[in-house]
């Protein structure tokens, strides 16, 4: 498993303070590009502050677009990295 850049030397106080409580609310990690997805899927970043938040059908439709042969893309709950200590 590829290890996320940065994921606990980032600050997470939006993400604590918007959606903390909703586990349908997601970033997605491309294995394929070693970056998180921008808002709007517009392209990748390894600064997970510039992440796009996705809820959970948007997420659910780009891992099906991206993941047909093998797996690229990963989602991660919001709620998790919360739990986590992202900061």
């Amino acid at each position: 498993m590829q290890d996320i850049p940065g994921l606990l030397f980032v600050e997470a106080t939006m993400i604590r303070n918007v959606f903390a409580d909703d586990e349908s609310v997601y970033l997605i990690w491309s294995l394929e590009h070693g970056a998180w997805w921008r808002p709007n899927s517009g392209g990748y970043t390894t600064q997970i502050s510039e992440a796009g938040w996705y809820l959970i059908d948007e997420a659910k439709s780009i891992l099906y677009g991206a993941n047909i042969a093998e797996v690229h893309e990963c989602a991660i709950p919001i709620r998790m990295l919360v739990r986590m200590g992202v900061r």
